[in-house]
């Protein structure tokens, strides 16, 4: 695995089976768009690193391509959803496999990647991480009895093979070797354990794994008590058992019984702590201390309870001796159903002011859908998980969290009206949404050009913000009721509205961007007595607005035009007046794509009613009808009807650039 360190970001990134490694150090990237020949053209890669987008050509020729200009290694990211297992191999040249060192990334990284273009990058290989491979098994069983035990590495192992040679596989037949060695060499140095005890020792001193995404342990049910640590459990002279807890299933609270047998001659008095590693808790009522004498035992009850609101909780309950620091997992489930993708969606607190913030915690239930020779299973990992936030009339203002790919779990994000990114406020007074999205790739091969990415599960809500006085305003609108949806080459226009309470002579702000994206090739100030200067940079443009007299109200007229297909955001940043004043600002967020306009059927640039008059002559109708109208097939499914119309409702009154 290599590590991609970029402003303050930790990025996880996969090396197919085919790369060499990066030798760790500092490097500088450079945008090379989808790393086909000419896309190296007039662009210095030489002792550089390329960062490209997945997409056209194959991977192996993206890496060759970029060798072949001279670069070090290869960053690609993903164009959708997920994090595929990929493979190295040249279309152009099959014989070629000189490859350069290759990391691959989500869509999500790429962009900060992207946007971070001019940041060095520090690369680190690590081995071992403590992840959680996304085909292994996940608990309880269906009789409710919490697995697995431990896990073991079984990841990419390199063992022995037919014919006296070495082969790296995955699964349990790796991991469970390691497992049986820690067993040997615990008997070899405690002869006198028997079988059950060994089992404790191995549970009670493992390393219990954390989700990189929430900084919290996994669950139980993805890691039982961790990963085997035999080390800890040779120098260990102590167990507790039993070695998991789990209740619930209609039972809100359980008495355990727990004994720890101290194997030395010393008496030993261990503390007790807990971790609570999920979004909700419950009772935990447990002694403070515990003293044990020498090769002997003590017995002692823990008490669980959950309150009727508590759907899941897990965590750890320590026994530190100040030698051996033991734990055991525990598991509470309201119930052995299968879980929704998202679910347990709470918030904080509806209601938000200037000064405040909430925070919206939820779960992933289910990760993707995997298979096997002969089935399917559901993988501990999900494609990706979104969350944004929504203005009453449905615009999306910012998406506050993107995690991509996303383990099975409890995960929270705390927000509020001022953003940080941007030193302004992006909320003012008025009621929004929040919806939290699961999204897959899509594996469609008739709609996955148009639609790349779908979202299969949605959860949302609601809240409000009030208590704010008066507040200068950036705002970007689009005049005319346009859209911001567009081909390559459109040219989309833009309002960049000030209102300031304060009266202002200077006033300095950033647009942010993506520059592959759309080029700003335009800004013409309304008012002719300001004057206004700008300074280009990566993704974004520097606006400076003087006046030699007072003023509070301008407009700037801005005219962007359309490079390549993607989507994202045309943002305001850092806005600074002589008058001291803070700003509320308001972005847009556009798309590019030749589907974008899918829903004007005529062609006109306007979704009215004689596109509806087009789409109703056809509904109803499959594929295999003369008259059918694969326009009006909006999801792409053979079929027009219910599901496309509320598609073409939604677009119903656009206008588009």
């Amino acid at each position: 695995t290599g590590i991609i360190n970029s402003y303050g970001r930790k990025i996880i990134a996969q090396y197919p089976n085919e790369s060499p490694d990066f030798i760790e150090g500092d490097y500088q990237i450079v945008y090379c768009g989808l790393g086909r020949k000419e896309d190296f053209a007039n662009i210095d890669v030489k002792g550089r690193i390329a960062l490209i987008e997945r997409g056209q050509i194959y991977f192996g020729d993206k890496d060759l391509n970029a060798k072949d200009a001279g670069a070090v290694g290869v960053i690609v990211y993903n164009n959708v959803s997920g994090m595929p297992k990929i493979t190295l191999v040249s279309q152009s040249n099959p014989s070629r496999n000189d490859f350069i060192p290759f990391l691959f990334v989500s869509f999500t990284d790429g962009q900060f990647l992207k946007e971070h273009i001019d940041e060095r990058i520090s690369i680190n290989n690590v081995y071992g991480l403590g992840l959680i491979a996304e085909f292994s098994s996940q608990g309880p069983t269906s009789d409710f009895y919490l697995k697995p035990d431990l896990v073991a590495p079984g990841v990419n192992i390199s063992s022995t093979y037919l014919n006296n040679s070495y082969a790296e596989m995955s699964g349990t037949s790796m991991a469970s070797p390691v497992v049986a060695g820690s067993v040997a060499l615990i008997k070899q140095a405690k002869p006198n354990l028997q079988s059950q005890e060994i089992k404790y020792l191995l549970m009670n001193t493992a390393d219990i794994l954390y989700n990189p995404s929430s900084s919290k342990p996994f669950s139980p049910t993805l890691q039982g008590s961790g990963r085997v640590n035999v080390y800890n459990a040779v120098n260990a002279n102590a167990v507790v058992y039993p070695s998991s807890l789990i209740f619930g299933n209609g039972i809100r609270s359980n008495v355990f019984s727990l004994t720890i047998k101290n194997f030395g001659n010393t008496t030993k008095t261990f503390s007790t702590s807990i971790i609570n590693a999920s979004n909700d808790s419950i009772s935990i009522n447990l002694p403070s201390s515990i003293t044990v004498s020498g090769n002997s035992s003590v017995t002692f009850n823990v008490t669980l309870s959950a309150s009727s609101d508590v759907i899941d909780s897990y965590g750890f309950i320590f026994f530190d001796s100040g030698f051996e620091k033991l734990h055991i997992p525990y598991v509470y489930l309201k119930d052995n159903k299968p879980r929704d993708p998202i679910y347990n969606v709470n918030i904080s607190s509806n209601n938000l002011s200037p000064q405040t913030s909430s925070k919206i915690s939820f779960s992933v239930g289910v990760g993707s859908v995997g298979s096997s020779e002969s089935y399917k299973f559901r993988e501990s990992v999900a494609e990706e998980v979104k969350i944004s936030i929504l203005d009453s009339k449905g615009n999306i203002i910012k998406d506050i969290l993107d995690i991509a790919p996303i383990y099975v779990g409890d995960y929270s994000v705390t927000f509020g009206p001022f953003d940080p990114v941007s030193s302004s406020y992006i909320l003012e007074n008025g009621i929004y949404y929040y919806k939290i999205s699961y999204i897959e790739a899509n594996d469609d091969e008739n709609s996955k050009q148009a639609l790349p990415t779908l979202e299969k599960f949605v959860k949302s809500g609601y809240f409000w913000v009030s208590g704010f006085g008066s507040l200068g305003k950036i705002s970007l609108d689009l005049p005319n009721g346009i859209a911001p949806l567009m081909n390559i080459g459109d040219v989309l226009p833009i309002n960049l509205d000030i209102s300031g309470v304060k009266p202002f002579k200077s006033l300095s702000f950033e647009i942010h961007f993506d520059t592959t994206k759309l080029s700003l090739i335009n800004l013409i100030p309304v008012n002719e007595l300001i004057l206004v200067s700008s300074n280009q940079q990566k993704n974004a443009v520097n606006i400076q607005i003087t006046s030699e007299n007072y003023i509070s109200d301008t407009t700037l007229k801005l005219t962007f035009k359309a490079l390549e297909n993607g989507e994202g955001f045309i943002n305001v940043y850092r806005p600074t007046s002589d008058s001291l004043e803070s700003y509320y600002t308001k972005g847009i967020n556009f798309k590019i794509s030749e589907y974008s306009k899918f829903a004007d059927l005529n062609g006109d640039k306007k979704v009215d009613s004689q596109d509806l008059a087009i789409f109703k002559s056809t509904f109803g109708l499959t594929k295999d009808n003369a008259k059918f109208n694969p326009r009006c097939d909006l999801n792409f499914d053979g079929i027009i009807d219910e599901k496309d119309f509320y598609i073409f409702a939604k677009h119903f009154g656009e206008l588009y650039p």
